[in-house]
This record gives structure tokens, C-alpha cells and sequence, in this order.
């Protein structure tokens, strides 16, 4: 699906499942470090 989506230049988010030791490490990242994202041309999710 990665590859696809990056050959059709479509925009993509994956997640994965967490456990301790990604948690440890998500919580490591100093504040300052991480960056807002902004989506322009998103479309609302009808009902949410």
C-alpha cells in the first residue's frame, strides 16, 4: 500500500500499535522537536 501510494504521488499516514518501549521512546522527543502538521485540502469527515 506504501508503495503504491507514494508511485501515484497520493498523501498517506500509517500508524503502528505501541508497547513500552515505543511509548518510552515517543515520550523521549523534547517538546521543541516536534512540528505541526497542516492538511489544506483535507475533507471534514461527515458526522465527526
Amino acid at each position: 500500500m506504501i508503495a503504491a501510494c507514494r508511485r501515484s504521488g497520493a498523501y498517506s499516514s500509517v500508524t503502528t500499535g505501541t508497547n513500552p518501549s515505543i511509548k518510552q521512546a515517543v515520550l523521549s522527543i523534547p517538546n521543541e522537536s516536534w512540528q505541526q502538521i497542516s492538511y489544506p485540502t483535507a475533507a471534514p469527515e461527515p458526522g465527526a
